[in-house]
């Protein structure tokens, strides 16, 4: 009745195999326990490497006039405003966005406007495509 329940050289296969795949179990682990932080920081590497968004920009956030007031590596934080009738800003609230969720919102980056020379030469143009 002495007998382990497995033998020596099944305890030995068993050690030199957790021993070998013991980094790998690990890094697999805290990569499942941490994926939407690696996801974030991937997220916001992309918003860094594009200039599709910079600190400081004036963009149009789901509708509402808005600025970027830090791109950061898991979110991004805007100001945003809100314009009455005659046309003065009456107040702001800051939001922030994961840079993951970016995609989800409508973020519009306004042209600059076109110079009074351009505007002048094609005004008299029929600019409507008829």
């Amino acid at each position: 009745m002495d007998t382990l329940p497995i033998s020596a050289e099944q305890q030995t296969a068993l050690s030199v195999f957790f021993g070998e795949w013991f980094y790998a179990i690990v890094f697999a682990f805290l990569v499942l326990m941490f994926r939407d932080s690696i996801q974030n920081v991937v997220a916001g590497v992309m918003v860094f490497i594009g200039n599709d968004l910079n600190h400081d920009d004036v963009v149009i956030l789901d509708g509402r006039p808005a600025r970027i007031a830090r791109c950061g590596l898991l979110k991004t934080s805007f100001y945003l405003y809100t314009i009455d009738r005659d046309g003065q800003f009456v107040n702001g609230t800051r939001t922030q966005i994961a840079n993951v969720r970016l995609s989800e919102h409508s973020i519009e980056k306004p042209l600059p406007l076109l110079s009074q020379l351009m505007v002048s030469r094609f005004s008299d143009q029929n600019l409507s495509g008829e």
